[in-house]
């Protein structure tokens, strides 16, 4: 696993010196361009890093291009895995780095993720206006999606049934090809199928047609920044819930959107519609709005 990790991990530093070859303006150390006298050139910065492979410490110098400087992925340092400089003069990162003692009785845990610049789905929705199909498209990856993480899969190779327990727009990312991820699991739980028990831990964290103007939901009940008590006293006590405009029931993926939200927000949690027949349904209308999904 340690090998397959950094051997992707070189690949793609492979290609991050092969961009910088093409690029132009500061010059910058790198170790990985032989062919050209190991040295790159690029408009964002010069890139230090020491990490640590098999036990010992491994040092990559190159540049970063400025759309991966804007994206803030590169010019970070993990403690105890890596060390991280980025800096902006001529080969400024023709320095040393190591990394902090350690005992040795620390393990590596990675998590590596495939980079969506498409940023959250939230952003994506307030930059772009988004067509019926698109919706559909949306929606559709969502769902399959949270199916999914509730589906308990059985094997060597199986997974628990596992509830996010945060899904909001800001926790959900945009792919290039218009389909969604869920990200951010930090509040995930999973369920023991065979004690029937849900490990939750102690955590205060709360998790092209054109429709009118958006408004957040309970808008006009509570303050803009509400506190847990003000929802749940809305919500829980008096079960408010919004108002789906009447222009809806005059486009057919509208309506069904529609019926599904409401029939997701009974009080009763086994009332409820399940991510897997919200996936079915909308993959009965993408079929009807003839949409590629």
């Amino acid at each position: 696993m340690t090998w397959a990790l950094h051997s992707a991990l070189r690949q793609a530093l492979l290609l991050l010196a092969a961009a910088a070859e093409l690029s132009a303006g500061l010059k910058c150390v790198c170790l990985l361009c032989d062919s050209s006298n190991f040295t790159c050139q690029t408009e964002g910065a010069c890139w230090a890093s020491v990490m640590l492979t098999n036990g010992r410490e491994q040092v990559i110098k190159s540049c970063v291009s400025l759309p991966e400087l804007n994206a803030q992925v590169f010019c970070h340092s993990s403690n105890n895995i890596t060390k991280t400089e980025c800096c902006f003069t001529d080969f400024c990162n023709n320095i040393t780095l190591h990394l902090p003692t350690d005992n040795g009785t620390w393990t590596q845990l990675w998590l590596v993720s495939e980079y969506h610049e498409q940023g959250s789905l939230y952003d994506y929705l307030n930059r772009n206006i988004v067509t019926v199909a698109g919706m559909i498209k949306l929606a559709l990856s969502i769902a399959s999606g949270l199916a999914h993480l509730h589906m308990e899969i059985v094997g060597t190779q199986g997974k628990p049934a596992i509830a996010h327990r945060d899904i909001k727009s800001k926790n959900i990312l945009v792919k290039k090809c218009e389909t969604c991820a869920i990200a951010d699991l930090g509040l995930a739980v999973k369920h023991d199928s065979i004690l029937n028990t849900i490990d939750i831990p102690q955590n205060p964290k709360v998790g092209t047609k054109i429709v009118e103007e958006y408004q957040l939901p309970y808008y006009d009940m509570v303050p803009s920044d509400p506190s847990i008590e003000e929802m749940r006293k809305v919500v829980c006590d008096q079960k408010f819930r919004p108002s789906i405009p009447n222009q809806w029931q005059s486009c057919e993926a509208l309506r069904v959107m529609g019926r599904i939200m409401r029939e997701c927000w009974y009080a009763n949690g086994a009332a409820r519609l399940t991510a897997l027949r919200i996936k079915k349904t909308i993959s009965q209308l993408c079929v009807k709005e003839d949409c590629k999904a």
